[in-house]
């Protein structure tokens, strides 16, 4: 079964900061990012709309203390080439799971759409970029 992401439009876009950071550009983060699809809806045209949210978790690399926090809420409009087959997929499993290759699409699109919007975002809040940082070999 082969999916196209059409289209992502955000429906719901929340931020919070716990604390001013005084000294970010030196701070280690810790960056916790979870992808979850909600919904499954056809829509006129027999395409899908999947509902799904994205959370950016933002802490502070050692003691795991909670800076601040991203959350998005988001449709997807997608189309495949076995609707049939993609109902079933997500019918069928327990907890509403679509196949691999197009959850890893699915996912990836999410994540790049999703993440420049996220970084203005933290970086207009005055948290830490939302970017782990590199780690170099000693």
């Amino acid at each position: 079964m082969q999916a196209e992401v059409k289209g992502i439009y955000i429906k719901k876009l929340d931020a919070y900061r716990e604390n001013v950071i005084p000294n970010k550009e030196k701070l280690a983060v810790k960056i916790n990012i979870n992808i979850s699809l909600i919904e499954l809806k056809e829509t006129e045209s027999d395409d899908f709309v999947i509902k799904s949210s994205f959370t950016l978790s933002i802490l502070e690399h050692n003691t795991k203390t909670d800076i601040g926090n991203i959350n998005a809420q988001l449709d997807v409009l997608i189309g495949v080439d076995s609707k049939e087959e993609l109902i079933s997929e997500w019918e069928n499993t327990g907890d509403k799971k679509l196949p691999q290759p197009i959850r890893t699409q699915i996912d990836n699109s999410i994540f790049y759409f999703t993440m420049p919007v996220a970084i203005n975002l933290a970086e207009k809040m005055q948290m830490p970029i939302p970017i782990p940082p590199l780690i170099n070999k000693k």
